[in-house]
Formats: structure tokens, sequence, C-alpha cells
């Protein structure tokens, strides 16, 4: 019987968890002081942080500017985070602006804190920057920005450096928070010198309202560690360990940072960036083999990294007649566009 390919999620392969398995042994009978109380802000995870992003940063960024390790706090994933700084930052009740399509599941932590939620759409260089400013010059107000600036879930474009220089200036001018989700940035396989640089790298001003969210859920194809961090200003990282949990628990997965700094990360790391590399370059001969003029499934952005290809169909074909036709052996996720569409306030020039 032939195994079901699954396309509707972004699960990381289980076969890589044992290498893990074993590094939570071996620090768990070492005994020390990460299963304990820990401060918020544990300077031994940035400092190794600090250097893990830096070595993977684009050659011009590694050139221009070096990380300021005081600009880390452990979290327990993206989720985690950007409720964080919901919660901690941007409030109830407030206008959060997203990107369309972008990853729908964080549209119930928006809900969570009852935001109204408005949309821009995205191209091949990522979000239509110039769709949001007219719309902020035309007096529409909102509080924050969600995106997912490089590889995105699910349009798999990157924001084009351009564009994120531009997005630094809008926030500045309209004071709006940044709230960008790098969870795919270092899943990356284009030449070193040709990595933008991170969107971090554009918000170096100490009032910047910008929160980096990250995780090593994908970098280590294991989501259930839950360990992640947010990146920002010290004036920002002030405020969130502030926040009533981080007071009463202390430090967010003090035992899993603590690992993490011990794991050979990079080599991990390489080794799947060069299986994903391979998946999308399979799936691209499959496509240009069977349907090598694009009429049925054409590909918006060709993947560099990440785990998502967006594919456009013809005019007038519906995705469930290709989910039907598919459902022996491909199930994936239809209709996400149109779910959006048709629960979301669009924000754009009326």
């Amino acid at each position: 019987m032939k195994r079901m390919i699954d396309l509707r999620t972004g699960h990381p392969n289980g076969k890589h968890h044992p290498l893990l398995s074993s590094a939570c042994e071996k620090l768990a009978r070492a005994g020390g002081n990460e299963l304990n109380y820990n401060p918020p802000i544990d300077e031994r995870f940035n400092n190794w942080l600090a250097a893990f992003i830096q070595t993977r940063s684009s050659a011009a960024e590694e050139e221009s500017h070096k990380i300021d390790t005081s600009r880390f706090i452990a979290t327990n994933g993206v989720s985690h985070g950007l409720d964080l700084a919901m919660r901690t930052l941007v409030g109830r009740r407030r206008v959060v602006c997203t990107e369309s399509p972008t990853y729908f599941l964080a549209f119930s932590i928006f809900a969570d804190h009852d935001s109204e939620i408005v949309t821009v759409p995205v191209d091949e260089n990522g979000l239509c920057i110039d769709e949001l400013e007219h719309g902020l010059r035309d007096g529409r107000k909102i509080d924050a920005l969600y995106l997912i600036p490089r590889h995105g879930n699910p349009s798999g474009t990157t924001l084009s450096a351009e564009r994120r220089k531009k997005l630094a200036a809008l926030s500045r001018e309209y004071d709006f928070w940044i709230l960008a989700d790098e969870t795919y940035d270092l899943l990356d396989w284009t030449p070193h010198k040709c990595r933008p640089k991170r969107l971090a790298y554009y918000f170096d001003r100490p009032t910047d309202k910008f929160v980096g969210l990250n995780s090593f859920s994908k970098i280590l194809a294991a989501p259930g560690l839950r360990l992640g961090w947010i990146e920002a200003p010290l004036s920002v990282l002030d405020k969130l360990i502030q926040n009533g949990v981080v007071r009463s628990g202390g430090g967010y997965a003090p035992f899993l940072s603590s690992l993490i700094t011990q794991f050979d990360v990079h080599t991990h790391l390489d080794a799947l960036i060069c299986e994903y590399r391979n998946n999308v370059n399979a799936i691209i001969q499959e496509l240009q083999e069977h349907d090598p003029k694009g009429e049925l499934l054409s590909v918006t952005s060709t993947p560099t990294g990440g785990y998502f290809m967006w594919l456009r169909l013809p005019p007038g074909m519906h995705p469930d007649s290709l989910l039907d036709a598919a459902k022996h052996d491909v199930t994936f996720l239809p209709d996400i566009v149109v779910i959006l569409l048709e629960n979301l306030l669009l924000f754009q020039n009326q």
C-alpha cells in the first residue's frame, strides 16, 4: 500500500530526534543548575546564539554588523513569543496587519487579544510595501504588522532588501510594531554572499518597535523542544521581562537553552538544508517533466529555503478538483486564500 504524502502541515521529519534525545540525557546527568529557577536573560545562551546567527548570516551583514548579544531572550517558541509580544507590547483590541497569504494559525493568537485583522498582499518579493504605504498615507491606522520576511509560510517568498529598508522607515513614521516571524530564516540554501541581511539589521535604533521571533523547531526538526528566542532592542526586552509570568517563574526553558549550546547545530542544520534542497529540486523536476509549460501548476517563487512552495492553478480550476484527483496518493490544504478573503478585512486602498 502506498504511503499518503501529506502536504497540509509544515511538520519536520522525526528521524533526527534520537540525536537530540542523547544530548538531553547527557545534560540531565551532568546535574547543573539548568533544572532550577534561572534569570530571564541567559548570557551564555545569548553569546552562543549571537555567534551562531552571525555565522549563518549574509556575508554583507557579517562584514558590517556585529550582532549584539544583549538583544536576545529565550522563549518557548515563536507562538509563545508572539503571544508574549501581543500581551506585553501591542495590547488588546488593537489593529494587526498581516500578509495575505500568511501563517493562518497566527490568527488564533491575535483572536485571543481581540485584535482587528487587516491584510496586505504579497508578490514574488514579499509583502507589497507600496500597498501598505498607500493605506497608511490614506489614514489607515495599524498598531502592529506581523510578517514572515524570509521563505514565507505558505508563499515561499522573501522580502527584498529595498522593502526591508522601507518597512523600517514606515514603522518609525507611523509608529507601529513589527512582529517578524523568522522561523525559516536559517533554513536557507542560497549562496552565502547572496543572502539578504536579516530584518533586525534595519531596526538598529534603541527606540525601534521591533520584535524578531525565531525558533529551533524547524532548525532542529524538533518542535517538541519548545525552544525559541526573541531579538529586540534593549528597551523592548526590558518590557518583556517585566511580564508577570517571567517575574514569577524566571527564564524560559533554561535546560533546553543550555542543551542547545552543547549540540552540533551547524552540522545538523546543514544536513537538513541539504535534504530540503534536494526535496525542492525533485518537486521542480517532476513539475517540469509532467507540466513543462506550467499550464496546470505554476510556481510563484522557486524556494531557496524554508518549507513551502506556493503553486497557482489556471483560472477557473478549483483546488478541490485537484485534491479529489490526488486523494489516493497526496493530500494538501486547499482554499487557504479563499478562507483569508472570506474571514478577514482586506487592507487596501479603496
